[in-house]
């Protein structure tokens, strides 16, 4: 099976991660992409405690080329 998504850059505000959770997004929580459905059990505090231990990341749907050099 086919990864959808691929990590992107840090998330180094958690008022970013709690706008994607409310637009029903997923973001990478370490390695793993994780639904808005699942994150959005986890607390305000939590959140901001995750995301200054830099463990949130852009969630890139695995189509998009992040390194379009690396394919030539």
């Amino acid at each position: 099976m086919s990864r959808k998504w691929q990590r992107g850059g840090r998330i180094d505000d958690p008022r970013i991660v709690i706008d994607f959770i409310l637009a029903n997004d997923v973001v990478f929580n370490g390695h793993k992409p994780q639904n808005a459905g699942w994150l959005q059990n986890w607390s305000i505090s939590q959140i901001k405690r995750e995301t200054g231990m830099g463990r949130f990341f852009l969630a890139i749907p695995a189509h998009i080329n992040l390194n379009p050099e690396a394919s030539t």
